[in-house]
């Protein structure tokens, strides 16, 4: 009976979160869309390039992040009201306790649970802790995807890559939400990265 409770009152919560994003996000939209902002960036971008702050490896990974970071706030997805909300509502309570909680796959998330219970421990049970860290994963992703490419064929490969990534709709759909598939998939990459610079650099290989 409890445990029936608190998936209602958990679902009546998400539902409301849902509500209020969608609300957000059509204003969100209207910014990105209509903003200023970008000229203001263009100009910033300039003068980081004149002034040799940053190297050109650095300022075309730095703009690469910016775009990504745009088109991530326009087309972020609702909640899903589903697994998703399962989770960042188990991470409220995190403990070590939880990974003893029985066999279901849900105990098995701490790659997952952890980071959003530190999220809500920063920003309180809200959205802006639910989707903190879906946005940061895609970010991941993005850096993840830029490095193993350039690793593999240079610069212009690892800017296609960053490109062909941001525009498709699997990333953006499965990264908007709090589920495992992407950080899975960040860490198969970095595990890539790491192999090759185990074979390719003395100090990683002791």
């Amino acid at each position: 009976m409890g445990l029936s409770t608190e998936k209602t009152n958990h679902n009546q919560n998400a539902k409301t979160f849902k509500k209020w994003f969608l609300c957000f996000n059509k204003k969100l939209r209207e910014f990105f869309l209509t903003s200023q902002i970008y000229g203001f960036l263009a100009k910033k971008i300039y003068l980081f390039s004149n002034n040799q702050l940053l190297s050109r490896a650095n300022l075309i990974l730095l703009v690469l992040l910016l775009i990504s970071l745009i088109i991530r706030f326009i087309f972020i997805e609702a909640l899903l009201v589903s697994d998703d909300t399962d989770y960042f509502f188990l991470a409220e309570k995190y403990s070590p306790e939880i990974f003893t909680g029985g066999t279901n796959q849900t105990y098995f998330r701490l790659g997952l649970l952890l980071p959003v219970a530190i999220m809500q421990k920063l920003f309180g049970l809200n959205l802006l802790s639910y989707y903190a860290w879906t946005i940061t994963i895609f970010l991941l992703l993005v850096f993840s995807s830029y490095s193993l490419s350039k690793i593999i064929d240079g610069e212009k490969m690892a800017i296609i890559s960053v490109l062909m990534a941001i525009t498709s709709y699997f990333f953006l759909y499965q990264s908007s939400n709090l589920l495992p598939d992407i950080p899975c998939l960040i860490s198969a990459v970095f595990s890539f990265i790491f192999f090759f610079f185990s074979l390719n650099y003395k100090k990683y290989s002791k």
